[in-house]
């Protein structure tokens, strides 16, 4: 649920488009079973043919959004369970409501701009735990609920990492990062609290298993040089499983190779010499999981800005 009126204003307006596209593009499975209801904060000058108008003119006349309007007492009560200034009104309240299927309210976002990302990972978490829920067993909520946390500490933990790369190699040899589409190789920035601060080099790859599946691995070890793509694992560079039994890994990057260039998605960083002494500023980790498997993985996005 989400807040309009028919004069919205430039935040509203591209609130409302983004609501939109993500409607369009949610997976099949959700699509039939999340409802995007947008409501009239403006009664005394709305109405539904004017909201129409404004739905039709913005988003066009297939958008998967209902519009609904309102009336003078359920806009003030809604305004007084947000705690929103009435004052503010018509203005919509910058916020989006999340409810189950059984009508009770299961999260609250801001909304300026729509985190798309987390809130498609959270409606498809949503939706698995309410059918755990509706089928089963308290334990198996308790499994589900584990895996959703185990999933979350990873996306954090590989955020964190990322963000520490160091903007360029210490000893002045080569680039900072190397990546390919199964795997990447960086650098990492010494941690200053230790007596003996050393850089280290994080490789972060998918291990075939036995059964065909991947095991997403992370090795560290103190960098002395970057030669390419590392294989997890090894004897020199101890490793930590990160998650086991995936079904697919998989990396690309976003960047521009020199200044006043357009940026695009790559299989591999860097393309060519030319980024050689760039980082990308995005880089995009997918992991897949086998059919059955509760784990839920949305792409994760990475900024790594341009620093050199």
């Amino acid at each position: 649920m989400s807040f309009v009126h028919a004069d919205c204003t430039i935040n509203c307006a591209v609130r409302t488009l983004e609501l939109d596209k993500l409607a369009r593009t949610l997976p099949a499975p959700l699509r039939d079973r999340v409802a995007f209801l947008c409501i009239d904060t403006d009664p005394a000058r709305g109405g539904s043919a004017r909201l129409r108008a404004f739905a039709e003119g913005l988003l066009g006349p297939g958008t998967p959004l209902r519009f609904l309007d309102s009336d003078e007492a359920s806009t003030a009560a809604l305004a007084s369970a947000l705690r929103y200034p009435p004052g503010a009104l018509p203005e919509p309240p910058p916020t989006i409501l999340v409810f189950d299927r059984t009508g009770r309210m299961a999260m609250t976002y801001g909304s300026d701009p729509v985190d798309e990302a987390r809130l498609l990972q959270d409606l498809t978490l949503l939706e698995t735990f309410d059918a755990i829920r509706v089928a089963g067993t308290a334990s198996a909520a308790a499994g589900f609920a584990a895996t959703v946390e185990e999933v979350q500490s990873v996306r954090e933990h590989l955020r964190r990492t990322l963000a520490s790369l160091t903007p360029r190699r210490i000893e002045g040899a080569g680039p900072a990062l190397q990546g390919g589409p199964n795997g990447l190789r960086a650098a990492i920035g010494a941690d200053q609290a230790l007596e003996r601060p050393v850089d280290l080099a994080v490789a972060l790859n998918g291990l075939p298993r036995d059964d065909g599946r991947l095991d997403l691995v992370e090795s560290r070890a103190p960098l002395e040089s970057l030669p390419g793509l590392a294989r997890a694992g090894g004897a020199s560079e101890p490793s930590e499983v990160l998650l086991h039994g995936i079904a697919g890994f998989s990396i690309r990057y976003f960047g521009a190779l020199k200044d006043r260039t357009r940026p695009l998605w790559y299989p591999a960083w860097p393309p060519s010499g030319d980024g050689a002494g760039r980082l990308p500023a995005l880089v995009e980790i997918q992991v897949v999981f086998a059919p059955g498997d509760p784990r839920r993985w949305t792409p994760l996005v990475i900024a790594l800005g341009n620093r050199r």
